[in-house]
């Protein structure tokens, strides 16, 4: 029996083919993904495919496992709001 996974995620920068990527972020792509928290609220992170995430301050980092997370990590690195998350990845990521 096949089962669907509602996987909310949209597209800020789409991959570009290897031939006309001209970082890592081309090749990757953009996306704003939701990210279910422990306590089962919907937090947004903007990521790259290569496992790199944007924080707040503008700045890309390798995404920690789950495990290396801490409150200023969330802080920096998740958004309450899809359309916060969203608008400042279309300024900041692209």
């Amino acid at each position: 029996m096949n089962k669907l996974v509602d996987v909310r995620s949209a597209w800020v920068k789409r991959p570009l083919p290897l031939n006309k990527a001209r970082t890592h972020f081309d090749m990757a792509g953009i996306t704003v993904d939701c990210c279910i928290q422990r306590d089962g609220s919907e937090e947004w992170a903007i990521r790259s495919g290569d496992s790199d995430c944007l924080g707040k301050d503008g700045e890309w980092i390798h995404e920690p496992l789950p495990s290396s997370r801490d409150d200023e990590f969330y802080r920096m690195y998740r958004w309450k709001l899809f359309d916060e998350a969203f608008a400042f990845a279309r300024e900041n990521a692209v």
